[in-house]
């Protein structure tokens, strides 16, 4: 692999004395471990890689989990990019990590004395965690800035339909880049979908909204030449930084499922949380459902003392609950009708206990239900949980037109229903 770290020139600021870095100790555990047969810590070598692509992305957008608004583009594009560093991270470490191992043989397939493999594996560490990772740091805060441009020009392109390329045209701009200075399209002229910078490792170019004429230079922009694979994007519509096009992605489906398993155990492990209006979010939630269960957990804490997570969300698990509620499992239903009231039951059951054999809490949405009708809910309630049945349920929230109640199992099994019915 092969980074060129200098291209154009402009707007993107890249500090070389702003270099990240992976602990010096961890790396030597490392070496030990791969060395003598063990395990190595790659939990410990994701959490300080990801922390700095984090940093990049924070610095790139100029904005953090702690100050972005709730479900703002800014908050989308901070979530959708940092999970996307996520990957990276665990692709790269893995790549480090393989190549590591070997150079445990030399030439003539002998195992190497532990100072010549430690010489040769802290020589290949300075690659991918010094040089390499200077450069892919640096490419992130130049990516993750022109998201927010991106995704700025969007919400202003009434008052500024086009954009200007930009590059200042030093010695280190690469030929292609120069043809490209001063170009004016329209915002949603196909160029922009290949052709956003930056648009190389190093890439300085940038561009900015403009109400000024289109202007190709010249350049036959309806027949634009392919950049390198993973540069030939737009970071803003794609809310990647590094696609499956960079090479720590080509290794084979075995070893991409081990990867994303492997990742799944860093995300239970460091979930990120970070609070909105009392809600703790791990930065790896499922983004399909975020804004509902951020929702419904806000409700309940109006009016109940509990402490509420929404939790990582684990890909290859098709289980995955939601919530974590005083320590324990929970996930959020919203039946459409009470036929399937029962269904989405059983269905809490399977996905917390398939997770933790712990009891668990269920969140029911009831604001899709035509005319609430509270016997219903308490006929079914009556058959799926008794004594001897739904004994894992330490209790079900209810929530409907901004109120919250919680139902104890002592509350289901007695058949004390008065709560619900004040919901009406």
């Amino acid at each position: 692999m092969y980074y060129r770290t200098h291209c154009c020139n402009s707007g993107i600021e890249l500090n070389a004395n702003d270099n990240p870095s992976v602990n010096k100790k961890l790396i030597e555990k490392l070496l030990n471990d791969i060395y003598n047969s063990k395990e190595p810590n790659k939990k410990g070598l994701f959490k300080s890689v990801f922390r700095e692509f984090s940093r990049a992305v924070k610095k790139g957008l100029g904005t953090n989990f702690e100050t972005v608004k709730f479900n703002s583009p800014d908050h989308f594009i901070l979530r959708e990019l940092t999970k996307n560093v996520g990957v990276f991270s665990a692709f790269k470490n893995h790549h480090h990590v393989v190549a590591t191992v070997g150079l445990l043989k030399d030439k003539e397939g002998n195992i190497r004395p532990f100072s010549s493999f430690k010489e040769e594996a802290l020589k290949l560490s300075d690659k991918y965690n010094k040089q390499w990772l200077k450069t892919e740091y640096d490419h992130a805060i130049s990516a993750a800035r022109s998201s927010k441009k991106w995704n700025d020009a969007q919400r202003t392109k009434h008052l500024y339909p086009n954009l200007m390329y930009i590059s200042v045209n030093d010695d280190r701009t690469r030929q292609l880049h120069k043809n490209w200075h001063g170009l004016v399209l329209p915002i949603d002229h196909p160029f922009w979908n290949t052709h956003t910078p930056p648009n190389d490792h190093g890439c300085r170019c940038t561009f900015r909204r403009s109400d000024k004429p289109v202007d190709t230079k010249g350049v036959a922009v309806e027949q634009m030449p392919n950049l390198p694979t993973q540069f030939n994007t737009n970071y803003g519509k794609q809310s990647k930084i590094f696609d499956d096009s960079h090479p720590y992605f080509d290794i084979s489906k075995t070893e991409r499922i081990k990867v994303i398993k492997g990742f799944n155990n860093y995300k239970n492990e460091f979930p990120e949380y970070y609070k909105m209006s009392g809600v703790s979010i791990s930065k790896w939630a499922d983004e399909s459902d975020l804004v509902a269960n951020y929702e419904a957990a806000k409700i309940i804490l109006k009016k109940n003392n509990v402490n509420i997570k929404i939790r990582p969300h684990l890909e290859l698990d098709s289980k995955n609950p939601e919530y974590i509620i005083n320590s324990l499992l929970g996930d959020l239903k919203t039946p459409e009708s009470y036929k399937n009231f029962h269904k989405h039951i059983d269905k809490l059951k399977a996905q917390c206990l398939g997770v933790s054999s712990k009891n668990y809490y269920g969140v029911f949405d009831l604001n899709q239900l035509l005319d609430l009708d509270i016997d219903k809910i308490t006929d079914i309630l009556k058959g799926k949980i008794t004594n001897r049945r739904g004994r894992k349920i330490e209790g079900l929230y209810f929530i409907y037109k901004g109120k919250a109640v919680l139902l104890s199992r002592k509350e289901l099994v007695t058949r004390d229903y008065s709560k619900l019915y004040k919901m009406q």
